[in-house]
C-alpha cells in the first residue's frame, strides 16, 4: 500500500519536468545542428577542393617552360 501511494505521488509530481524537457530539446537541437553543418560543409569542401585542383592544374599547364639550350636539343 505504501509503495502504491509512493508511485502515485511520484507520477503526479511535475517538478523537474521542465528540466527533462529542456535537456531533451537542447540535445536534439545540437544533433540537428551537427547534421546540418556536416551536410553543408561536406559538399562545400569537396567542391572547393575539386575547384582548387582544376585551377592549379590549369595554371601549371599554362606556365611557359624554358627551352633547352641548343647543346642539349635533339
Amino acid at each position: 500500500m505504501i509503495a502504491d501511494m509512493t508511485m502515485r505521488s511520484f507520477l503526479r509530481d511535475e517538478s523537474g519536468v521542465a528540466t527533462v524537457d529542456w535537456v531533451a530539446l537542447t540535445a536534439s537541437m545540437m544533433l540537428l545542428s551537427l547534421a546540418v553543418v556536416y551536410a553543408v560543409y561536406e559538399d562545400g569542401v569537396v567542391t572547393a577542393v575539386d575547384s582548387s585542383n582544376e585551377t592549379l592544374e590549369d595554371s601549371f599547364d599554362s606556365i611557359p617552360r624554358p627551352q633547352a639550350p641548343l647543346l642539349f636539343r635533339e
